[in-house]
């Protein structure tokens, strides 16, 4: 996981420790293959640039995954939107 990412995931730790819990059980579900309908959806499919996908976390919050990779080799984009 990219470095903003993780800044993101800490601040949100401060705010609202249960919504983080929540937050990584989906990004645990999502790195080990679990994906269904509502929990990974194409924003932008890959022939408009870079893919964008987003994953339903609670009703009223998403995470959108930016799938372009940095100089390392990880995942560049991991977003919090409300």
């Amino acid at each position: 996981m990219a470095s903003s990412a993780t800044k993101d995931l800490l601040q949100l730790r401060r705010r609202d420790a249960k919504m983080t819990e929540c937050v990584l059980k989906r990004i645990r579900q999502l790195s080990r293959g679990n994906f269904s309908g509502n929990n990974l959806r194409a924003l932008h499919r890959p022939s408009h640039g870079i893919p964008i996908y987003q994953a339903e976390v609670l009703s009223n919050l998403r995470l959108v995954i930016d799938c372009a990779l940095d100089d390392n080799g990880q995942v560049r984009g991991l977003s919090l939107w409300k």
